[in-house]
């Protein structure tokens, strides 16, 4: 639950007009690998270096562009997605809490029951047990 939680708050987190922070990141990426290419990049560099340097170009561009395309259409599927989970899951949460209490007095219970060898006992904690098991499904 906290997971779908969390995931949720953060995607909500984004204004219509803000930059995904992903693409931001790649952004710089490129940004820097570009400067860092025009300012040691040599003149007479052997073809293959520069052919790698401009792949690796193209790659971030292309990662950037994913980004920015991504926020409109998947993005908001996700969100989407995580919201029903998170919805789902607190809306189950009062009965994992009550399955939580049964199994927990379950066990005491059979404590009890193993130490006082005492049969209503142990058939009171075996139907705690059997209440609070199908509350956690």
């Amino acid at each position: 639950m906290m997971l779908s939680q969390q995931q949720s708050s953060e995607s909500v987190g984004l204004l219509p007009g803000q930059v995904d922070p992903r693409k931001r990141i790649s952004h710089s990426k490129n940004s820097r690998l570009e400067f860092d290419l025009a300012e040691r990049r040599p003149k007479h560099a052997p073809p293959a270096v520069q052919v790698q340097a401009d792949k690796l170009l193209a790659t971030f561009a292309k990662e950037e562009e994913r980004y920015g395309k991504e926020k409109n259409g998947n993005r908001s599927r996700r969100l989407a997605s995580w919201k029903r989970k998170r919805d789902l899951n607190v809306k189950k949460d009062p009965y994992y809490d009550l399955a939580e209490v049964l199994l927990q007095i379950a066990i005491v219970m059979a404590s009890v029951a193993m130490l006082s060898r005492s049969r209503p006992v142990f058939w009171f904690s075996a139907g705690l047990a059997a209440v609070g098991i199908p509350s956690f499904l």
